[in-house]
């Protein structure tokens, strides 16, 4: 996966998650809204055995979420079964309903030269930039991996926001 700016040759996840970070350096300063969701698949290896079939799994959500409106790029990479994704300039309610679509979308994926309909469940984690506060990258990262854990102990098929800012910063603060 990679992000969307670059050619389709694909860039090193290293890369990219430097891209994103450098995207959230200046939306901080700028005091813009930021939001990082990660989105876990659900038993991929389970629905997709072989890992060619993963990454066209993985590249159709991505392109979902790509079709979407937003008003910036989108910046993702894929880490195991989870998609890391950046919507800089995106609030949290565009991003909420993006993953409500996401959602709905991945119960009916198409993917190419699939006999049928691909049903997929998604746990999804969200973390947004606080206005007032000024936070690490690694701070919504966390947290939004904290809501893909919740998401997940609750069956699935939702999305997560935990409001556990404070207690990942200062974490981070200490370290």
């Amino acid at each position: 996966l990679h992000c969307e700016r670059q050619s389709s040759g694909g860039r090193p996840h290293l890369e990219v998650q430097g891209l994103m970070e450098i995207e959230f350096e200046l939306c901080q300063r700028e005091r813009l809204p930021i939001v990082l969701l990660r989105i876990a698949v659900e038993s991929l290896e389970r629905i997709a055995p072989m890992r060619e079939r993963q990454d066209e799994l993985l590249r159709g959500l991505v392109d979902v979420l790509r079709s979407y409106p937003r008003s910036a790029d989108l910046y993702a990479y894929r880490e195991g079964a989870t998609i890391v994704v950046l919507l800089p300039r995106a609030t949290i309610e565009a991003a909420e309903l993006m993953c409500r679509l996401l959602i709905e979308a991945a119960r009916k994926l198409v993917l190419p030269g699939a006999k049928a309909v691909q049903r997929v469940s998604l746990s999804i984690g969200l973390a947004e930039a606080q206005p007032d506060v000024d936070l690490y990258f690694e701070t919504l990262s966390r947290v939004a991996d904290e809501g893909v854990m919740v998401a997940s102990a609750n069956g699935s098929e939702c999305f997560v926001h935990t409001q556990l800012y404070g207690l990942y910063q200062r974490k981070l603060e200490r370290e």
